[in-house]
């Protein structure tokens, strides 16, 4: 695992050595402002967002799940263009073991906006470097590190509603693990595709509702594919100071296929045995 860790040391340096750059700048002579990009405590900006989740199972199964979430994100505004970001989450389950974990994957990412504008369009390319640090990508699927990368396509509808805005994201990942198989003997998925299609109605100045629906393709080292998946997700969120958010919402994710029986599923905005509710507060520094 010693290849993985140097790489994300790596990462990190170079997102550390950014940032004391960002934090020094204000330093440097204003007659080398028109050669360099020059940073500002404005350019750089931290989140914390911390809440918690539950399934719909009754409070007395024992199959009930809720866990409370914390997500850290710190960004770096390199210029007018470019900036870099590093995203981690954490989980602490609090329906049995109450065990405190990583719940998902870390990211490095680069952010490249207005790549593109076309009237009401307007096209951005992020790219992220993933490294495992989630107990099943690291202890389950040995995995080394992965990639992430794709545009973003942004629409401006308000001259159709006041308000209003579409976001499309095709992202392809690939992921690389020591083996082609997990510690059960299982195959793997190395490959996948994910389109979000988000619409975003901000009804008034502090509130607004966001739909979201996440369609998965995925394909193991064997080069079969695994069933198409997808996550719906619809989401209230209310600013209450210009630091300070809240968010309420219902995700419910699943296969379109019934594994058991082979058979085609429907998507399903609400369903008991696969939804859960969710709330979050998100504060910026």
């Amino acid at each position: 695992m010693r290849l993985n860790h140097l790489l994300f040391s790596l990462l990190f340096l170079v997102f550390a050595s950014e940032t004391a750059k960002a934090q020094t700048s204000t330093t440097t002579s204003s007659a080398t402002t028109s050669n360099k990009n020059i940073f500002s405590s404005n350019n750089i900006s931290a989140s914390f967002t911390f809440g918690g989740r539950s399934d719909f199972k009754e409070v007395s199964s024992d199959e009930k799940e809720y866990n409370s979430e914390y997500e850290l994100a710190l960004a770096l505004k390199l210029n007018a263009e470019n900036s870099v970001s590093f995203y981690i989450p954490f989980e602490k389950e609090l329906s049995g073991a109450y065990e405190a974990r990583v719940s998902s994957d870390a990211k490095l990412s680069h952010t490249r906006s207005d790549l593109f504008q076309y009237k009401n369009m307007n096209v951005s390319f992020k790219s992220s470097v993933i490294y495992p640090t989630s107990e099943t990508s690291k202890v389950q699927n040995e995995m080394v590190a992965g990639l992430e990368f794709g545009p973003t396509l942004s629409f401006d509808l308000n001259k159709y509603l006041t308000g209003l805005s579409f976001t499309y994201i095709p992202r392809y990942k690939r992921v690389f693990n020591k083996y082609t198989v997990d510690r059960s003997g299982d195959q793997l998925t190395n490959q996948s595709v994910l389109q979000f299609f988000v619409a975003n109605y901000n009804f008034t100045e502090r509130f607004s509702f966001q739909s979201a629906f996440i369609y998965v393709n995925s394909w193991r080292y064997d080069g079969a594919q695994n069933y198409d998946s997808y996550l719906t997700v619809q989401e209230l969120s209310a600013t209450l100071t210009d630091k300070v958010s809240v968010s309420f919402g219902v995700e419910t994710s699943a296969s379109l296929v019934n594994e058991e029986r082979g058979e085609s599923k429907s998507v399903q905005i609400f369903d008991k045995n696969f939804s859960e509710v969710y709330g979050k507060a998100s504060v910026v520094f």
